[in-house]
């Protein structure tokens, strides 16, 4: 907050939704994934939509609120 304050936070020019985008770009990335359970198993994470399909990764990147995030992703491993 008190970086926001004095002005040291700067918003990206073409906005978060760009940078991610560009992440997706380079990465085996799903979008719009509705999750509803996330398990690191073995270093490996298993994530699990809503619909019932479940996809395996070497890496998470949540963009969505920890809060939001803590109801989801077991990170106990």
């Amino acid at each position: 907050l008190k970086s926001f304050l004095l002005g040291q936070i700067h918003m990206l020019e073409n906005g978060y939704q760009k940078l991610w985008e560009a992440v997706a770009d380079r990465q085996n990335v799903v979008l719009n994934f509705d999750l509803v359970s996330a398990k690191r198993i073995g270093g490996l994470w298993t994530v699990t939509a809503r619909n019932g399909k479940s996809f395996v990764f070497d890496d998470l990147i949540l963009t969505m609120p920890l809060d939001s995030a803590s109801y989801m992703v077991d990170m106990h491993e």
